[in-house]
């Protein structure tokens, strides 16, 4: 395996203090990477305890996120928990069991992109283990803290209880609907449903042998799979050592709401009848799903509170991503690690908020650029029969006996993978200082601005279907 040592971080010469809403993936991420650049993180997570990690949930890490994660010392803990290492994608169709075609990310591409791979485990295993990291690097993680309230400008958090607590500066971690987003954009956002559900259940691998097809009639295959069928899709993928797979359905919006954080309550029988008879035979293997609606999230100007300075918004808090997206939680454990990186060079008080714009400064146009691939992915997810779906299909098909290594089939073109994991986190953190950063303290010294101008590199990905 490869290792999981962690690389020098720089650490900053004035730690202030940090206080994150929300304990999820997100939240621990951030303060992970604040602790390492020497900050006080405090936590306030309103579950009442953290489990030490378990099955329920599936992650897939794409290679941009294990770099980050090889940086911050955690792959040695992530493989006794994950998957084998994978890199091949295979597609079939439902409907009399048909191979589409396979992708395949090769070492020689994966090289290209600094190294990084692909690896599967569960929700569950993934937020204990950046748990005990942020715990070990001295971050404080208190549970059972539901925050009433934020007040930007004296930089205050209340809770439920009463409490008051006040930070240097506010992290807002609590998700698309959470408070933070709110505050720092001063009204209620608005969210339409958009088009489909994603229900997530599991299959554990003693019964893989009874539907030996979800693995492409190999058992022993370690790829994931894709299995289109009319308006849904099933994707399956191994989340640890011992294979139990995580099997997330994508279908038509039914109009039920539902997230991640409710209970198991559909039955995947009435989910996939009638479309294949091993389908049926799955559905009496494997526990109820949870059921998570996907919406279509009014997207955020500015994820810094313009007024204060002080408040800025990360992950899906900032950015909401399609449900079961491929790149959602890359894209939070990159917010986190250029947080940490541009927050390192923190040297006054004064630079606080010129470094909060920097942040947004790297992230969001790659964040947009990220999500409008994800939803044009997740929509071929879900196409119903007919002259969208046979294009989608023929496109498969089409390179079955081509070298097509490095890129989704018919999905994007070859040179997504690259742009998308070549990125580094560290690397862009740090290349915002040194180009823009300086010079912003420079011109903020020689003449005070309310708003630094927002200036950055532009990143496009542009979605093509075959």
């Amino acid at each position: 395996m490869p290792s999981g040592e962690s690389s020098t971080v720089e650490r900053t010469s004035f730690p202030i203090n940090f206080t994150i809403v929300g304990g999820g993936l997100s939240g621990l991420a951030c303060a992970i990477a604040l602790r390492q650049a020497g900050h006080d993180v405090v936590v306030l997570e309103r579950d009442e305890h953290i489990s030490p990690g378990g099955p329920r949930g599936g992650c897939r890490l794409t290679p941009n996120m294990t770099k980050v994660l090889r940086q911050w010392g955690l792959l040695e803990e992530v493989h006794k928990r994950c998957s084998s290492i994978m890199n091949t994608v295979k597609f079939y169709k439902c409907e009399g069991d048909e191979f589409l075609g396979q992708h395949e990310y090769t070492d020689e591409v994966l090289k290209e992109c600094g190294g990084g791979y692909w690896i599967f485990l569960s929700h569950e295993d993934l937020r204990a283990i950046l748990y005990d990291a942020a715990v070990k690097a001295g971050a404080e993680i208190r549970t059972g803290c539901i925050v009433s309230s934020i007040e930007p400008e004296t930089r205050t958090v209340t809770l439920a209880s009463g409490e008051t607590l006040t930070a240097g500066v506010i992290v807002g971690a609590d998700g698309a609907t959470g408070l933070v987003r709110k505050v720092v954009a001063g009204r209620e956002l608005t969210r339409t449903p958009d088009g489909y559900v994603l229900f997530h259940t599991s299959l554990k691998a003693e019964h893989i042998p009874e539907v030996p097809e979800i693995r492409g009639g190999n058992v022993d295959d370690k790829a994931v799979f894709v299995r289109y069928a009319d308006g849904f899709c099933v994707y399956s993928y191994p989340v640890n050592p011992d294979g139990d797979l995580a099997i997330h359905i994508y279908a038509p919006d039914d109009g039920e709401d539902g997230d991640w954080n409710g209970q198991p309550t559909v039955n995947v029988a009435g989910l996939v009848s009638g479309q294949a008879p091993w389908l049926d035979k799955l559905a009496t293997l494997v526990p109820r799903a949870i059921r998570v609606r996907n919406f279509a999230h009014e997207d955020l100007d500015d994820w810094v509170h313009e007024a204060s300075g002080h408040v800025v918004v990360v992950g899906d808090a900032a950015h909401p991503f399609p449900q079961g997206g491929l790149q959602t939680f890359g894209m939070l454990i990159e917010d986190a690690a250029v947080l940490g990186k541009v927050f390192s060079y923190l040297t006054e008080e004064s630079q606080v908020a010129n470094t909060l714009w920097g942040f947004q400064d790297v992230r969001q146009t790659r964040c947009r650029a990220v999500h409008k691939r994800e939803v044009h992915r997740a929509r071929l997810f879900t196409l119903k029969n007919g002259p969208e779906q046979e294009a989608r299909d023929e496109a498969l098909r089409s390179r079955k006996l081509e070298q097509w290594h490095g890129s989704d089939l018919g999905l994007y073109s070859l040179e997504e993978p690259r742009v998308l994991f070549a990125y580094d986190a560290n690397e862009a953190g740090a290349e915002w200082w040194q180009t823009w950063g300086i010079l912003r303290e420079r011109a903020r010294r020689e003449k005070p601005v309310d708003k630094p101008v927002m200036v950055g590199v532009e990143v496009s990905i542009e979605a093509n279907v075959s």
